[in-house]
């Protein structure tokens, strides 16, 4: 994924002369964070709902939660230094 958003963070000039471009670059970029958005759209689902999980499971991901969290601003980070 950090090769796919390094190969396409410019955006090429407008004109009729830029056929060598790998367009086909920015579909999986755009599947990529279409289902990263997917993912966290479920989480938040599944932390508002009104019936929680039993005590035992909500602490087993606990410990995981923190650090996925983690991961998921790096990544984010990543893509925003990449794009600006």
């Amino acid at each position: 994924m950090v090769v796919q958003l390094s190969a396409v963070h410019w955006e090429p000039c407008h004109g009729p002369f830029f056929r060598g471009y790998p367009w086909d670059l920015y579909d999986d970029i755009t599947d990529s964070l279409r289902y990263t958005l997917y993912d966290v759209i479920a989480l938040d689902s599944c932390l508002r709902a009104n019936i929680q999980a039993p005590k035992n499971l909500r602490e087993l991901f606990a410990k995981v939660c923190p650090h996925f969290c983690h991961c998921c601003v790096c990544w984010v980070q990543l893509i925003v230094e990449l794009i600006t």
